[in-house]
């Protein structure tokens, strides 16, 4: 419940974030630089190689599923817009694209969740406690690009 209040915030938080920037960072950017930074912060961090090597792979997993997130939201608006568009489009074709979007959205939540308790097993209190704002910030850069893909960049 807590990891699904955290991306709740993050998106929320990302929008006035969004709304203020005059030239926004691509979504793929940010999630790509937050990223690089956890990786970079788990070199640091934990000396053993091997749990080293199993936390950058959580971290791939985790980058995979935020970019994922943000192809499948701009292909989500795309489509909307494209519904929009059609002054006959049924109401059944919005909803049909919004309930496949969150099924897939809840799949990834899934794997959002898998990812962040692997690293928490993973680590100790002090790693973790290095690396948890880390996280943060990658799914708040998450919630931004899922803000930029709405708005098409513009606030």
């Amino acid at each position: 419940m807590r990891m699904r209040s955290l991306l709740l915030t993050a998106l929320l938080t990302a929008l006035p974030l969004a709304s203020c920037a005059s030239d926004p960072v691509p979504p793929e950017q940010l999630i790509r630089e937050q990223a690089a930074a956890m990786r970079s912060a788990i070199a640091k961090v934990v000396a053993e190689p091997a749990r080293r090597a199993e936390l950058l792979a959580q971290v791939d997993a985790l980058e995979l599923v935020l970019q994922e997130q943000n192809r499948d939201l701009n292909q989500l608006s795309v489509e909307l817009q494209s519904l929009n568009a059609d002054y006959d489009a049924p109401r059944a074709r919005f909803e049909e694209a919004l309930a496949h979007f969150r099924e897939r959205v809840d799949a990834r939540y899934v794997r959002v969740q898998a990812a962040h308790f692997e690293m928490v097993r993973r680590t100790d209190a002090k790693e973790w406690k290095r690396l948890v704002d880390l996280e943060h910030a990658a799914l708040k850069a998450a919630g931004t690009a899922d803000v930029q893909a709405l708005t098409g960049g513009k606030s």
